[in-house]
């Protein structure tokens, strides 16, 4: 699961910073694994107080730059400073390894769409969905028998390690649901197309690809 965000801090800042009182601080490009580019508004937690902004702030755990977003804790894995975006990922995902699930489960309901720029300043990230992100969602299912008669349905059985998981196990990729053509494609899964024998476990946030 990787998910795009995109910041509402869209003003540059120089490498110094004017602290309470009244000094100069100097603030240095932070990094953090192969994370290189910490710089405001972002800041590490042992950064000076006066370098970047609390609401961006990040961790450095066993040199990995962690983000704490709604009581979940993921790892970065790249910031975009042209677009104002950053991506995300999971911890509980293992590249690799399809017997992983997520720790943690985003969706839209997590973000307040804001509609007045002058409240961008209380909510620091943002699911952007005139951005041309292409999020997604992963659902996995619960099913008492094979699925055979609609390919969207992947089989993850033969990789399932985890007891919570019962008889078949499916994972649907759904799409962008403010893409073009959404209701017409066969990438969402409807109502008629739960199968009877199947049951929603969870369902993830995940970005479809990552601009620039």
């Amino acid at each position: 699961m990787v998910v795009v965000l995109v910041l509402h801090h869209h003003q540059a800042c120089d490498a110094t910073t004017n602290s309470s009182n009244n000094n100069q601080t100097y603030c240095p490009i932070s990094s953090c694994g192969k994370i290189t580019n910490i710089r405001h508004p972002f800041r590490l937690k042992n950064d000076p107080s006066a370098c970047g902004d609390p609401k961006y702030e990040l961790s450095c755990e066993n040199n990995v730059t962690t983000l704490t977003l709604f009581s979940g804790k993921y790892y970065l894995q790249e910031i975009n400073y042209i677009n104002y975006t950053i991506r995300i990922v999971d911890p509980g995902i293992e590249e690799g390894n399809c017997s992983s699930i997520p720790s943690y489960f985003l969706s839209t309901s997590n973000f307040t769409i804001i509609y007045d720029y002058d409240d961008y300043h209380m909510y620091p990230y943002q699911i952007d969905y005139h951005f041309g992100l292409g999020y997604g969602y992963i659902i996995y299912l619960n099913c008492s028998k094979p699925v055979k008669d609609d390919p969207e349905y992947v089989d993850t059985s033969p990789c399932r390690v985890n007891s919570d998981f019962k008889s078949y196990v499916y994972a649907f990729a759904g799409a962008n649901y403010w893409e073009e053509d959404y209701w017409r494609s066969n990438k969402y899964l409807s109502v008629g197309r739960l199968k009877d024998y199947c049951k929603v476990k969870l369902v993830t946030m995940s970005a479809l690809d990552f601009p620039g």
